[in-house]
């Protein structure tokens, strides 16, 4: 973190400050052996004022959000490194000496690592003596343990030593070096935001931590796609994803991170397209009755689809746990368990609304057990990642503990659960969690804001339902008084189908007027202009703009209340300008 020299100029009675950050990173640069030197001279012309409090409370505002966000990133590159040989040893890590220590460091210790006992390493390595960091392997194991420990300066040292001797190392390796060693000196200040962003470009095309950067981009990219209408947005993300697990430089670990967001994004799809399915058939069964067919279809789509989510959750899981890789199986838990429990909270708030009598509902089975499972495993999940030191994974399984817990109306274990969350995000003075913890205390849970959305889309419904009643009702008063006009349809006349209002006339010289209105391509009118010579052309107005001539998908181009009011524009502009609605006589 930020940390600053104040200085007291007695004479002036004034402050001055200075960065300790910019002061090392300026002595770095002259010098990578700077802290052999027995004293530097620092000097002071910055005063201390508001502005200074103001610089000083952003820089370390984004330095802090920067570190829990390395944090998260830098624990799964941990995982995707590749381990080489394995070797047994006891529980308790004894070994006789510095060989030993050396050989167990170099041949698990990412694995280790990977099962989050850093300290474990630390423990081992201060057992032998001063001679056992001989290798580069060794130095960076050691500067990746004491990183996630905390210790940043001892870090460094491991890493400037893995870093002389770094052609011992595979490309793979070195790659990872590059990745930490950057990442604690742009923790620490000692180079620039702009030099360690280029390092972490340079690394995107490296074999596993490029592979887990393009995973990271490909998550951003389809939550930013969320935001924009897209029909393929979700097929582009599991392209992306594969691309990623099927890429032959993959290992183990970044395939099963790949996964774990998979099934992520996967699950929240398939619940959205229950809810989805669910709103269709009520809407279609408004107005056209029970349709079993329908329901029948739905159902299937979405067991099949749901079952292959099951299946790819199953196998994740195993995989982890076979691999060892007890950081991705715990988070795979936790997407199962968030998947679960939004799904629950679905089923209960949508649901077909028409009753057929030969078909009974079925009996709801006893969800106790179900809740019961969910709540053990996000408690295990709770459990690992405390005991590794992973803080905002401990709060995000907490956060989901709570969400169930009052969902299920248990409001004792419930607040007994948000009173730990909040004494872990303030402990480690989480500022970003703090803002999410306020939106989960005031009706953030997902089944309640859930409840606030539906009822949200009822009542825009009600209202769009109100606003369509009443453009239908100006509609039929234009028909009923246009029906008391004397002039009738003429061939003197050009005649238009404005589908699915009805067909219309108006003079040849109001034409390109008309083609205003309508908003048809230009393409399409050289298309119109010949149809006129012949027959009615078919105008389809449930489009803006038009770009073809004819019905062109009829009514299934009615997408809701935007093309009702378009329709209503169109009408509106059509009996103002004396473009009279008739009936033909075929």
């Amino acid at each position: 973190m930020p940390a600053f020299y104040v200085l007291f100029f007695k004479e002036t009675n004034t402050f001055y400050y200075e960065s300790i950050n910019n002061f090392a990173q300026s002595l770095y640069k002259k010098d990578a052996n700077w802290n052999a030197q027995p004293s530097h001279v620092l000097r002071f012309s910055k005063p201390f004022n508001e502005s200074a409090i103001e610089e000083i409370f952003h820089l370390t505002l984004k330095k802090g959000k920067f570190q829990r966000t390395i944090n998260e990133k830098v624990i799964a590159q941990s995982i995707t490194v590749n381990t080489g040989d394995k070797i047994l040893i006891d529980t308790d890590f004894n070994v006789a000496d510095d060989g030993e220590i050396r050989k167990l460091i170099e041949g698990i210790g990412l694995e280790i690592i990977n099962e989050g006992k850093w300290k474990d390493l630390i423990f081992v390595h201060k057992k032998a003596s001063g001679n056992v960091a001989s290798t580069s392997k060794y130095n960076l194991v050691l500067g990746i343990a004491n990183y996630y420990n905390g210790n940043l300066i001892d870090a460094l040292s491991f890493f400037r030593t893995s870093t002389n001797l770094k052609s011992e190392l595979t490309e793979d390796l070195r790659n990872h070096l590059l990745f930490f060693d950057t990442t604690v000196k742009y923790s620490i200040g000692l180079i620039s935001y702009e030099e360690y962003d280029r390092k972490m470009q340079q690394l995107e095309t490296a074999d596993n931590v490029g592979l887990y950067i393009k995973l990271e981009k490909a998550k951003r990219k389809y939550i930013e796609s969320l935001n924009i209408n897209s029909t393929d947005r979700y097929e582009n993300f599991v392209s992306d994803i594969n691309a990623i697990i099927t890429d032959p430089k993959a290992n183990d670990s970044i395939k099963l991170n790949a996964k774990c967001e998979l099934i992520l994004f996967e699950g929240y799809k398939n619940n959205m397209e229950y809810v989805k399915g669910v709103s269709m058939i009520n809407a279609l069964e408004e107005s056209i009755g029970p349709n079993i067919q329908l329901r029948v279809d739905s159902a299937k789509r979405f067991i099949s689809a749901n079952e292959t989510w099951f299946k790819n959750v199953q196998q994740l899981k195993e995989d982890a746990i076979n691999t060892k890789n007890y950081f991705a199986y715990y988070i795979a838990l936790i997407n199962e368990v968030k998947i679960n429990y939004e799904f629950e909270v679905y089923t209960a708030n949508v649901f077909i609304v028409q009753d057929i009598p030969e078909f009974p509902k079925p009996e709801i089975p006893d969800k106790e057990p179900f809740f019961e499972s969910m709540l053990e495993k996000i408690s295990k999940a709770v459990s690992y990642f405390y005991h590794i030191g992973h803080i905002e994974n401990t709060v995000a399984a907490l956060s989901t503990k709570y969400e169930i817990l009052h969902y299920l109306n248990r409001i004792e274990e419930a607040e007994k659960g948000l009173s730990d969350l909040e004494s872990i995000i303030e402990s480690y003075d989480l500022t970003e969690q703090k803002k999410k913890l306020e939106i989960l205390k005031n009706n953030g849970a997902t089944h309640q804001h859930f409840k606030v959305w539906m009822d949200k889309i009822f009542s825009e419904s009600d209202a769009k339902k109100r606003e369509y009643d009443e453009m239908r009702s100006e509609m039929i008063k234009m028909d009923e008084k246009e029906s008391k006009v004397k002039e009738k349809s003429t061939t003197k006349n050009l005649h238009i189908h404005l589908f699915p209002i009805g067909h219309f006339q108006f003079p040849v010289e109001q034409k390109e007027l008309v083609y205003e209105i309508l908003n048809i391509s230009m393409e399409a009118r050289k298309t119109f202009d010949e149809m006129f010579k012949m027959v009615i052309p078919v105008a389809n107005i449930y489009y803006n703009p038009i770009s073809q001539e004819g019905y062109v998908d009829g009514k299934l181009a009615d997408t809701g209340i935007e093309v009702w009011r378009n329709i209503f524009r169109v009408r509106k502009s059509f009996y103002e300008n004396k473009f009279y609605r008739y009936e033909p006589s075929f």
